[in-house]
């Protein structure tokens, strides 16, 4: 079946900072070409591994971040490998990459000069802090990114350190954005013809994750604290999330002019007062009239959480979810690993898809698609390549380079 992006070609060149553009392209149908050094991409040595055993083949970041792209080897930095990129250039519609500011264009392949090659392409480059700027040239890493947005700044226990995201996330949401952006960028395109340079930067992608943060000042005149899993709404810390039996669950315990939360905890006393665990004084509060942020305080709202806590905490996740669908509660379990494996919302939907590796001999189960489009239907086609998988392919086949050139090239080390 046609797929969203089939007519399309992409080289992606991006290391660990951009692949999940790519990745995304591929999975709407665009021929995503995987370019890295003869030795074979860093990204490769990211664990976890196939079966725990270190190998440049059998990495499961590669895997999963390089999923449906076809892979070459090509140097960039000497003249027979760029030679090569730009016959690859001509044949392209969009590049991905994530090279420090500048670095393309001292190689004589910035945006400008391949333009002139191919006016219609576009180039999205991924960059901690984009282009330009008195950060440009700044080096990172996932820690520093985080940093770098504000987010840290909120996240923690307050008597504690800052807390960053430990799985890396800030070049998720940068590469959401690449994403986005060639999207845009190919469809301008198809109505003007003109193709165009696209400056992402990961600082600047990630700070969407403060949500409304910034705007806590001009509404409280303070900054926004990090207070573990509690928050503040005006004078005073409530909670979003509770422990219960088996882990935790997040648990809306806010009221006043929220309606629906209020509405929430009326529902969730009445099951406390079924198993009498609601105390005479819990049963009285009105939580739209007395509990509101005007006129509740902090001695109050601990009083009310506490009560709240040791209910929830007789009860497993299973319950409280499934009691929280039949009564419209605000209450949603917090998934380890193994339980979102298990989830079986997502089993419904398909979610999970094996992949044959024959180069493994085995079948490796993927995450799925967020979206499933009727007409033009995601699917998992390929594996990750394996270093130089479809050199032949593309370069013989695609760009009718000689056995015998190809075999120099490889001896030079251009490809």
């Amino acid at each position: 079946m046609e797929e969203l992006l089939s007519p399309y070609r992409v080289l992606d060149l991006a290391d660990e900072k951009g692949m999940l553009c790519g990745k995304i392209l591929a999975h709407m149908g665009a021929d995503v070409i995987k370019c890295e050094p003869p030795e074979g991409d860093p990204a490769r040595r990211f664990g976890p591994f196939y079966k725990d055993i270190p190998h440049p083949e059998k990495s499961l970041f590669w895997f999963d971040s390089n999923v449906n792209k076809r892979g070459i080897t090509l140097n960039l930095e000497i003249e027979d490998g760029r030679k090569v990129f730009r016959e690859l250039v001509k044949r392209t519609d969009v590049i991905i990459e994530s090279y420090a500011p500048g670095h393309m264009k001292s190689l004589g392949l910035g945006y400008k000069e391949l333009s002139t090659l191919n006016p219609r392409l576009i180039m999205t480059s991924i960059t901690p802090f984009g282009q330009e700027g008195p950060k440009a040239h700044y080096r990172t890493t996932e820690l520093t990114r985080w940093a770098s947005t504000g987010v840290m700044y909120c996240a923690g226990e307050p008597d504690r350190a800052p807390n960053w995201v430990t799985v890396p996330q800030a070049r998720v949401h940068a590469g959401l954005e690449g994403t986005f952006a060639s999207l845009v960028a190919l469809h301008y395109r198809e109505r003007t013809g003109k193709g165009q340079h696209i400056d992402v930067s990961i600082q600047a992608s990630a700070i969407d994750a403060l949500l409304d943060t910034p705007e806590i000042w001009q509404i409280l005149g303070r900054d926004y604290m990090r207070q573990g899993i509690a928050d503040f709404v005006t004078k005073v810390i409530q909670k979003y999330g509770l422990p219960c039996k088996d882990g935790w669950v997040a648990f809306y315990t806010l009221g006043g002019g929220l309606l629906a939360s209020a509405e929430h905890l009326g529902r969730v006393r009445e099951w406390m007062k079924e198993e009498g665990m609601a105390p005479e004084w819990f049963m009285k509060i009105d939580f739209v009239r007395d509990y509101g942020s005007a006129v509740i305080d902090q001695e109050f709202v601990n009083r009310v959480e506490d009560v709240l806590e040791a209910f929830v905490k007789t009860k497993t996740k299973a319950e409280l979810y499934e009691r929280a669908l039949k009564h419209r509660l605000i209450i949603a379990p917090i998934q380890d690993a193994k339980e979102v494996w298990e989830d079986k919302q997502l089993e419904a939907r398909g979610f999970w898809t094996e992949l044959e590796h024959k180069e493994l001999n085995d079948n490796i189960p993927y995450p799925g698609f967020p979206a499933l489009f009727g007409e033009t239907p995601m699917r998992l086609k390929r594996p990750a390549p394996r270093i130089g998988e479809h050199n032949e392919e593309i370069y013989m086949g695609e760009l009718s380079i000689p056995k015998e050139k190809l075999v120099f090239l490889k001896e030079i080390g251009a490809i």
